[in-house]
């Protein structure tokens, strides 16, 4: 599913994928973002990353904090996150 940027892996197994900017996306959580980017719901892109729906609350929690995406509503910060996983850099 991941189609740009390069990932890198520390000593402890833990991966980023470097965005081409200046957030650092684990590999899951650029998954994640591709995956609100192409308008899956919650339910869905639990279903297809075979984890609990909650997971996939935390997991794009955590993807708006790294975007700083903290002050406006849930809908407004999904479309904002679509809107930046279409324009980032490939």
């Amino acid at each position: 599913m991941l189609s740009s940027g390069e990932v890198q892996i520390n000593a402890k197994g833990q991966g980023t994928v470097s965005t081409g900017d200046r957030y650092d996306l684990s590999p899951r959580e650029l998954e994640c973002a591709l995956l609100v980017g192409d308008g899956l719901n919650n339910r869905a892109i639990a279903s297809s990353m075979t984890v609990q729906e909650k997971t996939i609350q935390n997991t794009i929690r955590h993807i708006y904090q790294k975007l700083d995406f903290q002050d406006n509503p849930t809908f407004s910060r999904r479309v904002r996150l679509a809107r930046w996983v279409w324009l980032r850099p490939n």
